[in-house]
């Protein structure tokens, strides 16, 4: 993951690259998932997101 440690401010937004190793070439698509937003309590903000790309 480049550039995307650390923090983001409230609002804010960030930009990166994530890159993968594939040992098998035969890939038909990934599902990327994000984790729950939380505050410092641990209190949920706004529920992890998921997105699919077929290949």
């Amino acid at each position: 993951m480049e550039e995307l440690t650390g923090e983001i401010e409230g609002n804010g937004s960030k930009s990166g690259n994530i890159g993968f190793i594939l040992n098998d070439g035969n890939i038909k698509g990934i599902s990327v998932m994000s984790s729950d937003a939380v505050d410092d309590e641990r209190k949920v903000l706004a529920k992890g997101k998921s997105a699919e790309f077929a290949f």
